[in-house]
């Protein structure tokens, strides 16, 4: 088989990008343009160049695409978004309309090229995510990341499954919740935003609560932008909680046309309310998602406990536990590093181990 590559500064590539995706229907929000550009504004003066690419066959059908953002990460240059995993890039994704025989042979390329630009640009390490949204659909699901010199450093994820009935759903959520979503059921006023209401000033508001339940601003209003540009191309949906006529919480999700993900929430601080409303909101976008016909609703990360390159905090373990009280499957989230500069491997393994030896010590 013969490939050719197109870059982002190439001609024709947002085309052949966009052409990818409309074949691809499990292909989730991550690989849209306009994430891919929010990751952008997010990486502010980390960001050094997009070099993502989209791999074309010999009749020019795009066959698999690849984001692909290099980064200057504490003086270090890297593959990655925002440094390490809380965002990390997704892999390769090659089209489902290639048959099994030749999908090894696409991945192989995708690597040897990725490794081709590590080199010219001096790159001294990579961190790759397995998308499982995307690879929920697949036959084979393993971390194929380690086969192209990439250490395992595989967390989990939480994944509900919206194809069952909404009883099952809701039988599966955790006894306490089903109280604490009644009850904020009756308290609040719930709107959804999505692209059929875009109202910018409502979706401003979620802007406002973000940096104020941050106590600062945390990253470029170019992001807010985006995400709202996300909600009015139905990429994106919000929901908001109203107290006494004023908004108290939003809760944010990314979406692409069969899978959706719990992407981000804020609250005022400043606000006494009766009863606990996160539960509500996450049911309200359940059951959103399920009406619109969704596969599944992604709820991210599953930390459990200090891991060689993983060192959660008791905060990301209770939010975790948080997480699964809404039901669905943990899932694998395959993750890897691939180490260009040897010293710099070293140098990371002593300090993760070091970091592991001092948690394990601790939970003793």
């Amino acid at each position: 088989m013969k490939f050719k590559a197109v870059f982002r500064d190439d001609a024709g590539f947002e085309a052949l990008w966009e052409h990818f995706l409309t074949e691809n229907d499990h292909a989730s929000v991550f690989y849209t343009l306009h994430w891919m550009d929010y990751q952008r504004y997010y990486s502010e003066d980390r960001f050094v160049a997009d070099l993502s690419f989209t791999l074309l066959g010999a009749n020019g059908e795009p066959l698999a695409i690849c984001p692909l953002y290099l980064e200057d990460y504490d003086s270090l240059l890297r593959f990655s978004y925002r440094g390490e995993f809380l965002e990390s890039l997704r892999t390769p994704l090659i089209s489902r309309g290639v048959h099994r025989r030749y999908q090894k042979k696409i991945e192989r390329e995708l690597y040897r090229i990725i490794d081709g630009l590590a080199e010219r640009r001096r790159v001294q390490k990579c961190n790759f995510l397995i998308d499982p949204l995307c690879a929920i659909y697949e036959d084979e699901r393993y971390n194929y990341l380690t086969q192209y010199g990439y250490l395992d450093a595989s967390i989990a994820t939480q994944i509900i499954d919206l194809k069952k009935d909404e009883d099952e759903l809701w039988a599966a959520l955790r006894q306490s919740y089903k109280a604490l979503i009644n009850n904020a059921d009756n308290a609040f006023e719930v709107v959804i935003m999505d692209y059929r209401n875009p109202m910018f000033d409502n979706h401003d508001n979620y802007r406002v609560l973000h940096h104020k339940a941050a106590g600062r601003v945390t990253r470029p209003i170019e992001t807010f932008n985006l995400q709202f540009e996300m909600l009015r191309n139905d990429e994106a949906m919000l929901v908001g909680v109203k107290y006494d006529n004023r908004f108290v919480t939003f809760a944010y999700f990314i979406h692409s046309s069969r899978t959706a993900y719990y992407a981000s929430e804020a609250d005022d601080p400043d606000i006494d309310i009766p009863v606990t409303c996160g539960p509500l909101m996450q049911w309200k976008a359940m059951q959103y998602y399920k009406a619109r016909g969704f596969d599944y609703m992604e709820l991210d990360n599953q930390q459990f406990g200090p891991q060689v390159f993983d060192h959660p905090s008791q905060k990301d373990i209770a939010i975790s536990f948080f997480k699964r009280g809404f039901g669905g499957t943990t899932f694998p989230l395959f993750r890897g590093i691939k180490y260009y500069d040897k010293e710099l491997l070293g140098q990371e393994l002593r300090e993760n181990v070091q970091e592991l030896t001092r948690e394990v010590g601790d939970d003793r």
